[in-house]
């Protein structure tokens, strides 16, 4: 299944950090920040390798993107740290 469809098909279902479901308008609007037909350049033949930090997402989005919260490890905000220091990046708000 192609990168972009996986996320945007009908049958996808997926939370905010509110719990809540994304909307369908919610797909639409982060699809249409698409600026490249990544499904067709994609290939996970040509992968490369991160050698600095950098901030890379699967959408074109700043929102929190969680599968299921109702299932173990889903939906779960954790303490993210950054590899080299150790600096805590963003806690658990509960």
């Amino acid at each position: 299944m192609p990168v972009l469809s996986s996320f945007f098909s009908d049958g996808s279902a997926y939370w905010g950090e509110n719990f809540r479901l994304y909307t369908s308008r919610w797909k639409e609007e982060v699809r249409g920040n698409t600026d490249t037909q990544i499904d067709n350049i994609y290939h996970a033949s040509r992968r490369g390798i991160m050698v600095r930090e950098s901030l890379v997402r699967a959408l074109p989005t700043d929102d929190p993107l969680f599968n299921d919260p109702r299932q173990a490890g889903e939906g779960i905000r954790l303490i993210i740290y950054k590899c080299l220091r150790c600096v805590p990046v963003r806690r658990s708000i509960r």
